[in-house]
C-alpha cells in the first residue's frame, strides 16, 4: 500500500487532499528536456528538435527522443531516475497545503513503516 493510500484508509486525508499533492508533484517534476540539458546529455537544440516533433505525436518526450535516435535507453533510464528521486515527497507537499500538520506526518509516516514492517522513517515515493 502507498502512503497516500494508507492516509486515505486511517481517515488522516481526504480524496481531495490526496489529489491535490499529487497535482503539486507532477507541476514540480523537472521536465525531462531540461534535465537532459542541465546533465549535458543533450543540447537545447536537440531538446527543439524533440518537442517540436513532439506537438504531432503521442510519445513520450524519452521515448521520442530515443526514437530519433538523440538518447540511447540507458541514458533515458539516468534521466528518469534522477527526475524520480527530485519529486517532492507526498508529506511535504500535504503539509505545505496545510492538510495534515508536521508532527502528525511524521506519526503516520511511523505507523506506516511499522505497518509495513520496515522500521524506517523515510517517506516512499509519490503516492
Amino acid at each position: 500500500m502507498l502512503f497516500g493510500e494508507y492516509l486515505l484508509e486511517k481517515g488522516t486525508i481526504d480524496d481531495a487532499a490526496l489529489l491535490a499533492a499529487l497535482d503539486a508533484q507532477q507541476r514540480r517534476r523537472t521536465f525531462l528536456g531540461a534535465l537532459a540539458v542541465r546533465e549535458n546529455v543533450l543540447s537545447v537544440s536537440d531538446v527543439l528538435k524533440v518537442v517540436t516533433t513532439q506537438s504531432g505525436d503521442r510519445r513520450s518526450f524519452g521515448m521520442l527522443a530515443v526514437d530519433m535516435g538523440i538518447l540511447d535507453e540507458d541514458q533515458l533510464d539516468r534521466l528518469l531516475a534522477l527526475q524520480r528521486s527530485s519529486v517532492d515527497p507526498l508529506g511535504e507537499l500535504l503539509v505545505e497545503s496545510g492538510a495534515i500538520q508536521e508532527e502528525q506526518l511524521h506519526e503516520m509516516l511511523d505507523a506506516y513503516f511499522r505497518a509495513a514492517g520496515t522500521g524506517s522513517s523515510k517517506e516512499p515515493p509519490a503516492a
